[in-house]
């Protein structure tokens, strides 16, 4: 069977979550190319099967250098197995061939953990940029500030992702 029927039943198995069913078409393709690795690996990591997801993409990286979502899959990975450092590089890497707004969150998080607040809001105003309202980046934002001692600008952008702020006698409330 053609191998782009195959990779087009294996999406329809993965939209229904019958992520095993859909391994097992795409692992049985003789010839696998980018997409197919690519799949594969991002199967395992939605399994939580770290090594085999990191495996997978890296050899869809062999033969695609320049696809946005292998490289922001494994910057997922990398965090996951609690590599910072290298998460952010991949991260860097997917936006400098899409600037994502989900992918630029994620550098400013990875940036605001290692305490980098110049980079964080260098990302996560880009992010901004493309989306002033974006419920994440305006959360993330606020964490910094609020980090940074800034507190009356990170209660401005966790109102903008969070909504109504409430004083109370128990401290401050965030309100739907």
């Amino acid at each position: 069977m053609d191998i782009e029927k195959l990779v087009n039943q294996s999406l329809e198995l993965i939209n229904k979550s019958k992520f095993h069913e859909a391994l097992g078409i795409l692992e049985n393709i003789e010839k696998k190319d980018s997409k197919v690795f690519f799949l594969i690996g991002s199967i395992y990591l939605s399994l939580n099967n770290i090594d085999l997801s990191e495996k997978n993409l890296l050899l869809a990286l062999e033969k695609n250098k320049n696809n946005f979502s292998i490289y922001n899959n494994l910057g997922i990975v990398s965090k996951v197995k609690g590599d910072s450092e290298n998460a952010k590089s991949y991260f860097i890497k997917a936006i400098e061939i899409e600037e994502n707004i989900d992918t630029l969150c994620e550098i400013g998080r990875l940036s605001i953990q290692q305490r980098d607040f110049d980079s964080a809001q260098k990302y996560l105003e880009i992010a901004l940029n493309k989306d002033n309202n974006h419920q994440k980046t305006n959360l993330f934002l606020g964490e910094m500030y609020k980090k940074m001692n800034m507190i009356q600008k990170g209660w401005f952008h966790k109102h903008k992702a969070t909504g109504l702020i409430r004083f109370s006698k128990n401290g401050v409330e965030l309100i739907g």
